[in-house]
């Protein structure tokens, strides 16, 4: 499979994915699993630099791979604000924990929760599933 997304991004530009974790340890082995798989990786350790950063690049953000804990504002404020402004992005959701309530509010906003710690295959795999089946931007 990795052959077939290498050649496939090799027809253009690289896929962004824009990482959101206030654990610095986290977010460097999410942005390090998907930069050595070929992808642009934009990181924010924050939902309010999250959404900077998005702002700066939503012509070229494929997908917000993100926290669920983040603290204040929320990655559901950060989700919310996104949608409201794009529609189109989409999120996969990186928790420890996740209440029924919380799983509930949030599940229909994203394409997918994975648990902590999350494996180097799962992440990829979760991501080339989004991605792959994105509308290119032409």
């Amino acid at each position: 499979m990795t052959g077939m997304m290498n050649d496939w991004m090799s027809e253009g530009p690289p896929m962004t994915i824009l990482v959101v974790d206030d654990e610095e340890p986290v977010r460097t082995f999410v942005s390090t699993v998907f930069r050595r798989d070929g992808y642009q990786v934009l990181s924010a350790d924050s939902a309010l630099r999250a959404l900077e950063l998005w702002r700066e690049n939503r012509e070229t953000v494929d997908l917000v791979v993100t926290d669920f804990h983040l603290g204040r504002p929320t990655a559901g404020a950060l989700i919310d604000a996104i949608r409201a402004e794009s529609g189109i992005c989409p999120f996969l959701v990186l928790t420890g924990a996740m209440s029924e309530e919380e799983r509930a509010a949030v599940g229909p906003k994203v394409v997918g929760i994975l648990h902590k710690p999350v494996r180097h295959a799962e992440l990829l795999a979760a991501a080339r599933r989004v991605l792959f089946g994105v509308v290119s931007r032409e």
